[in-house]
């Protein structure tokens, strides 16, 4: 992407449904060839997950977790990304095992669904900037408060918006704490009462 302040786009909201059992990059680049995208800011929540250890990523779909753990995704918030032929994901979670969850491996792309989950997001077919009619657009923020947030929405001609973000640079999935800076669809108007530390988000009408 270009690495202008403000980058208008086209996308469009969207919900499905991913495989279970498969490694999460596994399923989510299947539903990403599904749609056709290029991009996405997807959220899925109450997904259970699965550890067994020294299961190889191509291994065949396990018939029991017997030998490893359980564990369950809250919610979890992912940028999706093509490079080269190879989703990259990247975003903030909350997620617990349901046993030895001291030694229980961090979330990664590797990580395995327990059954299938459902997802929604934005999507977005091809990162090149569009001239007229965008429906979403990604925002360098460069300041700590809202009002490039609130420029950038007018000049866009968008009463308001809404704020997704921030975009993550590196495929790491993070644990999200209670100080989380994730900006899942802020709505942003004339006189809001926060701080918007800078990044890279998404900004889209609301």
């Amino acid at each position: 992407m270009t690495n202008a302040p403000l980058t208008p786009l086209a996308g469009r909201v969207f919900e499905d449904t991913i495989d279970g059992y498969f490694p999460l990059q596994v399923s989510l680049a299947q539903m990403m060839r599904r749609n056709r995208l290029q991009a996405a800011w997807i959220c899925l929540t109450h997904a259970p997950i699965m550890d067994i250890p020294d299961l190889p990523p191509d291994a065949p779909v396990p018939l029991s977790i017997h030998a490893g753990r359980a564990g369950m995704i809250d919610r979890l918030d992912l940028w999706l990304w093509w490079s080269a032929d190879e989703l990259q994901l990247g975003g903030q979670g909350s997620w617990r095992f349901l046993k030895d969850a001291e030694s229980a491996p961090a979330l990664c792309a590797g990580t395995r669904l327990a059954e299938p989950a459902y997802l929604t997001g934005i999507g977005i077919p091809d990162l090149a900037p569009v001239a007229s009619h965008p429906t979403i657009a990604r925002l360098e923020v460069t300041s700590a408060g809202p009002a490039q947030v609130y420029g950038a929405a007018q000049q866009l001609d968008w009463p308001t918006a809404r704020l997704w973000g921030p975009v993550p640079a590196k495929p790491v999935i993070e644990r999200r704490d209670s100080v989380s800076v994730l900006w899942q669809g802020q709505r942003i108007n004339r006189t809001p009462q926060i701080s918007i530390p800078p990044g890279s988000y998404l900004l889209a009408p609301s």
